[in-house]
């Protein structure tokens, strides 16, 4: 085999080598593509339940709270929005996950005007008051909790949301990373309310 031949079979080889390399390559792309296409489809879109908070179907218990005054006074959170559903989100002035959720929450005041918002954070009034006046609107009802209070709540994470019927029963609970999780503890009062009106519709 001459030189010429040598170099031209050197060549070749290198050519189909560098072939088969951008061709798999090609391929690696298109397989992490899809991966990343069926991570998104299969991602969990409502609030994660977990055990923190009590437990569903449980009247939300009279706590001591404090509100914007400093006053400590036990706060009725079903008798004061008696007849409404309410949304009770627990936060904490240090939590950046608490941060990015809140201001969200204004947008849905007008989306779902049958439902009252209260915040309810732990922390120092320092830092709670400070966290109040960068998110928190007036329309929210805020106040703030001592670590007893947490305790009796079993709640552990934050941010954190309950869901109360209107006679303070809560009706779902999770864990509210972001506005859609917030959403999602929402879609259970289109839900019960299309059933209710089924179920009154039949009646008639």
């Amino acid at each position: 085999m001459t030189s010429t031949n040598i170099a031209t079979w050197v060549l070749a080889s290198l050519t189909l080598l560098w072939v088969i390399v951008i061709g798999q390559g090609i391929v690696l792309i298109g397989l992490l593509r899809q991966v990343g296409i069926l991570s998104l489809r299969i991602r969990p879109y409502g609030a994660r339940v977990t055990d923190d908070g009590i437990a569903i179907g449980t009247k939300f218990p009279d706590v001591p709270l404090t509100q914007d005054s400093g006053a400590k006074r036990t706060v009725k959170i079903p008798l004061e929005f008696e007849g409404r559903f309410v949304v009770v989100v627990f936060v904490a002035p240090g939590c950046p996950a608490c941060a990015r959720v809140v201001p969200g929450v204004r947008a849905l005041l007008t989306e779902s005007p049958e439902v009252s918002w209260v915040l309810i954070s732990f922390g120092d009034e320092e830092s709670s008051e400070a966290f109040r006046q960068a998110h928190v609107w007036p329309e929210i009802g805020f106040y703030r909790a001592e670590d007893a209070v947490r305790t009796e709540l079993r709640m552990h994470t934050v941010p954190y949301a309950l869901l109360l019927d209107p006679e303070g029963k809560v009706l779902t609970k999770g864990v509210v990373n972001n506005i859609e999780h917030i959403e999602s503890l929402l879609e259970v009062i289109r839900s019960s309310t299309s059933v209710l009106q089924v179920s009154t519709e039949g009646d008639q």
